[in-house]
């Protein structure tokens, strides 16, 4: 091997490895998502949950889709009576 592919292999190497680290957080984000409270706070930690926990997501009072529509009229408003009137 030339040393021209030796120091492409090894910034490939050290791409990889920085990109892993920067996506570990987002990973553990969202296992941690679908984990109960209780394996939450456990330790020793554990990267995949027991059982899959689905109830955070259905027990909001409005579906996400009219909240986040909610959320836009409400700047949009803002916006408009700031620079309007």
């Amino acid at each position: 091997m030339t040393s021209k592919k030796i120091k492409n292999m090894l910034v490939y190497i050290l791409v990889i490895i920085v990109a892993a680290l920067v996506a570990l957080p987002f990973i553990w984000m969202v296992v941690s998502a679908f984990k109960s409270q209780r394996e939450l706070f456990a330790y020793p930690p554990t990267f995949f949950p027991d059982r899959v926990e689905m109830g955070k997501f259905y027990g909001g009072r409005v579906p996400w889709k009219y909240q986040l529509l909610g959320n836009v009229s409400e700047q949009y408003e803002d916006c408009c009576t700031k620079y309007i009137i």
